[in-house]
């Protein structure tokens, strides 16, 4: 029947565009096949109405919109993905090279509505809507838009605002398919862009971190920590989700980031923010494997900056006058390095993107404070990842994070030549 199916349409792409047929009916016709039909009928169902889009006029179909939305939002939570991936392919005829955005906008929020009526489909099927609508009509587009899209969401649903930022973040760094959006993000050459994503993505503290070192912008990851710590809002869900971007930390995304570590004084907000991870985090198993990380490199930064401080010292030694300036460099050597992230590079843009985050975090404490932390403040758990109960204070415990802390000054001290 697949087979005939295709041979019909084959045979109907070869009739003359000046014969009349009377697509009214045809499209009527497919959306009651679609609505009672299996997935082979609706498959075939959408074939043909792909074959009609491309057909005709994109005019004259926007009078079969109404019918080709409801049939496209319908598929959305079908339990067969080749449904899914085969009405994505209609939408991206509709919706390609940037037509019918006011179309495509309202799909987007029709399916998020879709998504929030119903959990199962949100937990199950989300992740896979989004790759395919990533791989159909570009992963940048899809982010915007469904970013501006949860800026604009009622804030009482404040748990299926939180849930989808999550999912989008973690899809952002697992999947093959957004490589392109990463190595976009990693350029920080579109300021309109990353904004619109951070803006979206305060509601979840835990995802706009990942946003952060996936985009390279370790400084404002920094300062967004310690926002979080003045504003009291490291709960049991944010340790949950460190604990997780931990465990990421080690994967193959996050490779160039490891071999950032090497050079301390090129991303000192680097360290800061790792080291402030590791101070917010609880004695636990991601405790300890970043904390083995930091240890791996602290070695080779102390050896690097002794040779730094070296070199400085023998050139002082000949010139009274760079003395001061060995004095200085020696005391800032990792600190005060300038990274080369462009976006905070700006500081009127950084500053408004903290000052947003600021407010952000003290409406949700608001919130929390007059008890509705239930609703609009739940802990978020994935599958990948449980957290582990943090172990008892006992006196080794205090050491280790001491001792974890004072790595942080190693590269700092200076070394005089013997």
């Amino acid at each position: 029947a697949t087979s005939i199916n295709y041979k019909l349409i084959d045979v109907a792409g070869k009739l003359d565009e000046g014969e009349k047929i009377n697509y009214s009916s045809m499209i009527n016709n497919l959306s009651l096949n679609f609505k009672e039909g299996t997935a082979t009928t609706k498959i075939a169902c959408l074939d043909w109405l792909i074959f009609i889009y491309k057909r005709i006029s994109a005019t004259s179909m926007l009078e079969f919109n109404d019918g080709i939305f409801y049939i496209l939002l319908q598929s959305m939570s079908d339990e067969d993905n080749r449904v899914i991936s085969k009405s994505l392919a209609l939408l991206s005829c509709i919706c390609a090279n940037g037509k019918n955005d006011s179309y495509f906008s309202n799909f987007v929020y029709k399916v998020l509505d879709l998504l929030k009526k119903d959990i199962d489909i949100l937990k199950t099927r989300a992740s896979f809507i989004l790759r395919q609508l990533c791989l159909q009509l570009g992963a940048e587009r899809i982010y915007k838009i469904t970013s501006l899209t949860l800026d604009k969401w009622d804030k009482s649903d404040m748990t299926f605002i939180q849930l989808v930022i999550q999912i989008m973040s973690t899809d952002l760094i697992t999947a093959p398919d957004l490589k392109a959006l990463r190595k976009k993000l990693k350029k920080n050459e579109d300021w309109t862009f990353f904004s619109i994503i951070f803006k979206c993505w305060c509601y979840n503290s835990s995802s706009l971190l990942y946003l952060c070192l996936i985009s390279e912008n370790y400084e404002l990851a920094y300062h967004l920590l310690q926002i979080l710590v003045e504003q009291d809002m490291i709960e049991s869900s944010t340790l949950i989700q460190i604990d997780v971007l931990v465990q990421y930390l080690e994967s193959p995304v996050f490779a160039g980031l490891r071999m950032q570590l090497l050079e301390h004084q090129k991303y000192p907000y680097l360290y800061k923010c790792l080291f402030a991870l590791l101070m917010i985090l609880p004695q636990s198993k991601a405790y300890e494997i970043l904390n083995n990380r930091l240890s791996s490199v602290i070695k080779l930064v102390s050896v690097t900056s002794a040779s730094t401080s070296n070199t400085l010292s023998s050139s002082a030694s000949s010139s009274p006058m760079l003395k001061t300036e060995h004095s200085v460099s020696t005391r800032s050597l990792s600190v005060n390095s300038t990274s080369s992230r462009s976006i905070t590079q700006n500081s009127f843009q950084f500053n408004d993107l903290l000052e947003y985050f600021r407010n952000v975090t003290m409406s949700l404490n608001d919130e929390c404070a007059e008890g509705n932390d239930e609703n609009n403040m739940p802990i978020i758990r994935t599958n990948s990842s449980k957290q582990e109960p943090a172990k008892n204070i006992t006196k080794q415990s205090v050491s280790n994070r001491v001792s974890s802390m004072s790595k942080v000054y190693e590269p700092v001290i200076p070394m005089t030549p013997v």
